[in-house]
């Protein structure tokens, strides 16, 4: 029918079923097939985000990174800010995974005052989140803190419990660099309640996991000071 957009938009589409299913390569060739059709910015910007990301989870960052600052382009042409913080976001949380914990702050703080402007609880919930993350690998433990501890709460009132954990697992972590452990504890079996109740069960053995590397207090106390 003559109607590029719409079946850009509807590629970009099967090409996220793709991915959730694993089928990479059918992905990226949908997504390719979308962008070459696509004519109006914001769907052009939806694919580019979606080829990035599907480099970034294959941790081929440099294409990644470029994709998705391609991408916050065509959300700027399209005069969409949401798809521009969007965008924001995922660069950051790429320059976080590939260690430049610096560069990943200015982008998150970025990301954070655009995904406000929006309106878009659960996004900026999610920046401040990342902008966390970045802010204790620089060993600023109150402000990563203060971060995720907001972004906590913006989770739970949006009722996202997958978010909820990943906030109190953050949280534990911070506190036993600290040697805070029972502080530690406290957050991951609350993180556990949360992930149980949720059945989220990748989450369930997570929580698990770092349960069982903190030391436990008869090793705490054979520790000579």
């Amino acid at each position: 029918h003559s109607l590029p957009d719409v079946e850009a938009d509807t590629l970009n589409i099967e090409g996220a079923i793709s991915m959730m299913r694993g089928d990479y390569q059918a992905a990226r060739d949908l997504y390719a097939r979308s962008l070459a059709l696509a004519r109006s910015p914001a769907i052009r910007g939806k694919a580019l985000q979606n080829l990035g990301g599907l480099a970034a989870q294959e941790r081929n960052f440099d294409e990644g990174e470029r994709l998705f600052a391609k991408s916050r382009e065509a959300y700027r042409a399209a005069g969409d800010p949401r798809g521009e913080a969007v965008s924001l976001l995922n660069i950051g949380r790429l320059q976080q995974e590939r260690g430049f914990a610096e560069v990943a702050r200015g982008t998150l703080e970025a990301a954070v005052t655009a995904a406000r402007v929006t309106g878009d609880l659960e996004m900026h919930a999610a920046a401040l989140l990342n902008l966390g993350i970045a802010l204790g690998a620089l060993g600023l433990d109150s402000e990563a803190e203060e971060r995720i501890t907001t972004a906590y709460g913006q989770f739970t009132i949006a009722d996202i419990p997958a978010a909820r954990v990943r906030c109190l697992m953050q949280l534990a972590t911070l506190a036993a660099r600290r040697d805070e452990t029972p502080g530690a504890r406290i957050c991951l079996r609350h993180a556990m309640d949360v992930a149980t109740s949720a059945d989220l069960p990748l989450e369930i053995q997570l929580i698990g996991e770092q349960l069982t590397s903190l030391p436990d207090e008869e090793e705490r106390r054979a520790v000579p000071l």
